[in-house]
């Protein structure tokens, strides 16, 4: 999975020679280039804590016109050195929306997108002095962002009661008084406790995640 699929990365988290102060320093994000103004959407759902100049001292100083989106876990993604905002402080925003265009405002060398992950969003928009301690990896941030909405997506679908239709129910209710007499492979019933589960079928509480299980036990013989 690539993250920051369309873009151009012309420098990685970690040390480096800053290209303006010529010394070597953390680079606490990634510098991510599209074009000039182009629209630069976020990267997770979130709500805008900052969104305009950066003065020196907030804790977001050098880094021009800038966008903070605290996520779901209270980290902080900051997109900093745009040419212009697309969005106010409390906005609610979804992955995918416009946040700004990139630009080289603040201290930049060229046209870009600079892309952090704070560990924090206070005080000081999670700054801290110790740059190594303050941020994630952003790309391995996404890729295990991504991973976690997945999974609970699916979790969420399987915990989903199911709307059987009448002649849905009775087709499952048959399969499951069938494979409660019919034995496995190790001698016992391919389903165990049938009064349940056709309760379950009758009262329209089945999950999807249920029914999942039914149809595995029934195609693979396995007590369940």
């Amino acid at each position: 999975m690539n993250p920051f699929e369309g873009y151009r990365v012309t420098s990685p988290y970690g040390w480096r020679i800053h290209p303006v102060y010529k010394e070597r320093r953390f680079h606490t994000g990634i510098d991510l280039v599209k074009s000039h103004k182009a629209p630069i959407l976020a990267f997770t759902d979130g709500s805008v804590i900052f969104a305009g100049f950066a003065k020196d001292g907030t804790g977001l100083g050098g880094m021009g016109n800038v966008v903070c989106v605290v996520d779901k876990y209270g980290h902080n993604h900051v997109y900093a050195h745009l040419d212009s905002v697309s969005v106010k402080v409390g906005d609610k925003v979804k992955k995918g929306q416009e946040v700004g265009k990139q630009g080289n405002t603040g201290v930049s060398t060229g046209s870009h997108l600079h892309y952090e992950v704070r560990k924090k969003s206070s005080p000081s928009y999670g700054y801290n002095s110790n740059r190594e301690a303050q941020c994630f990896e952003p790309t391995q941030y996404l890729i295990d962002f991504y991973s976690k909405e997945e999974k609970e997506k699916v979790e969420s679908e399987d915990d989903a009661q199911m709307k059987l239709a009448d002649w849905e129910k009775s087709l499952l209710i048959d399969a499951v008084k069938k494979f409660s007499k019919t034995n496995g492979v190790d001698g016992k019933p391919v389903i165990n406790s049938p009064d349940t589960w056709i309760k379950k079928i009758n009262d329209g509480t089945i999950t999807a995640g249920e029914v999942a299980i039914l149809n595995m036990a029934i195609l693979s013989r396995t007590v369940k």
